[in-house]
Order: structure tokens, then sequence, then C-alpha cells
């Protein structure tokens, strides 16, 4: 969602949003790496793409929390990587 100037209130509701599909996606990641073990998780490039999306979530959430800007480049450039995950998706459909 591109707003300028972006409202405070909107602002803290898309990054309390982004926190829990974040922490959504990474018990997601924990179920897979119980349930097929290390080895059947990492067989799967989907998984391990996963994984790094995930990994690429929570660094975008620390350098957003650590960064006084609102929407910087950095944080856009990891946001955009995550769109790749909805392309997987509709690929497999």
């Amino acid at each position: 969602m591109d707003q300028h100037p972006i409202e405070k209130s909107t602002f803290v509701l898309l990054e309390l949003i982004n926190f829990i599909f974040s922490i959504i996606f990474c018990f997601e990641m924990i179920v897979k790496l119980i349930g097929l073990g290390f080895r059947g998780y990492v067989e799967d490039r989907y998984n391990i793409f996963d994984a790094l999306v995930v990994i690429i979530g929570f660094v975008d959430v620390f350098v957003q929390a650590l960064s006084d800007q609102r929407g910087g480049s950095v944080t856009s450039v990891f946001r955009a990587f995550r769109l790749f995950r909805a392309f997987k998706l509709a690929k497999n459909w």
C-alpha cells in the first residue's frame, strides 16, 4: 500500500499485520521441519524458498523497527521479494 504521507495509525496497523503474518509463516516452517525432518525439508526447493522468505520477513521487521524512517528503500526490497511467494502459489494453482 503506497500512500504519501501515510497516517501513523495506518502505518502501525500495516506493521502489525506484517509481523503477524511473519509469525504464521515461521510457525508453518517449524511444523514442516518437525514433520519432514531436516533432510526431507531441504529436499524440496519450495521449502528452502519459504524458509528464505521467512528469514527475510523477520529481517524486514527488525530493520523497520530499528530505522526511524517509514517504508525505506531497504524494507521495500524485502517486501518485493516476498511477492515471489504469491507467484509460487499461483503456479501451483
